[in-house]
């Protein structure tokens, strides 16, 4: 599973080199995109010494250039409906190819990489490392292309909610890492507690609604924002639990 976290790793680290300003020139898109490629060949390069990974290499490339290019252009447009296909395609179809070609997860640590950590099975290493950057900017980003693709904008409020962004990157974190000791309850606990805090602006949106005035955009985007935000974190420790179950088949 070491090409998936490669993948990963080459769209977080891509995804964190972005302006915070959504209308981004071209010569910034196209220089996002050098930088996801160069992470995905250097990733490649250091673990993929199984020759089913470079065959993925030329195909994992043009996804990754599909969601950067076209999530830029979908969150400068905002009303365009194609670049955020694309986006969305390339990033399901860059998973799904990593997956189809899912090794047993025993590749070994390469020369240049002697210590302690080496004792860490290789491709969980290297898996572990790109969910947990892709929690970062690119789920801000997937999060965002949801609100908007389900009509929930992201312009209003939202100079007050920037600091979103960055709890949910913070809470997404917890929750895989909590997630990954088997605490479980820890992290439902996480959900109930930021729904508690939210309570009081959903229960105002709600009495603004029935008297006949004008809803308050922050309960939608608050509600559907973080159910999308934790899908996110719930989908990449699906991603750790499946390399431990064929790591465990293959023993």
């Amino acid at each position: 599973m070491a090409v998936l976290g490669a993948f990963l790793g080459a769209l977080g680290v891509s995804d964190l080199f972005r302006a915070s300003n959504d209308d981004t020139s071209r010569r910034r898109r196209i220089g996002v995109l050098v930088i996801g490629l160069v992470a995905l060949a250097l990733l490649l390069a250091t673990g993929g010494r199984n020759g089913r990974d470079w065959l993925l290499a030329l195909p994992l490339a043009m996804a990754l250039a599909a969601w950067t290019l076209g999530s830029a252009e979908a969150l400068a447009t905002r009303t365009r409906r194609a670049p955020r296909l694309a986006a969305f395609a390339g990033l399901f179809v860059g998973v799904a190819l990593c997956l189809l070609v899912a090794d047993d997860g025993t590749s070994p640590w390469p020369p240049l990489f002697p210590g302690p950590l080496t004792s860490i099975p290789y491709d969980r290493t290297v898996l572990v490392l790109g969910v947990a950057l892709a929690q970062l900017a690119t789920a801000n980003i997937i999060v965002r292309l949801t609100l908007e693709a389900v009509g929930v904008p992201t312009a209003p409020g939202e100079q007050r909610l920037k600091s979103g962004r960055v709890l949910g990157s913070m809470e997404r974190l917890f929750i895989l890492g909590l997630g990954m000791t088997g605490a479980f309850a820890a992290a439902a606990a996480v959900v109930a507690a930021k729904g508690l805090l939210r309570y009081p602006d959903v229960k105002a949106d709600h009495k603004a609604a029935t008297t006949g005035v004008r809803p308050n955009p922050v309960s939608e985007y608050f509600l559907i924002g973080s159910f999308a935000s934790w899908l996110v974190a719930v989908a990449g420790l699906a991603l750790v639990g499946l390399d431990t179950a064929i790591a465990a088949g293959a023993g």
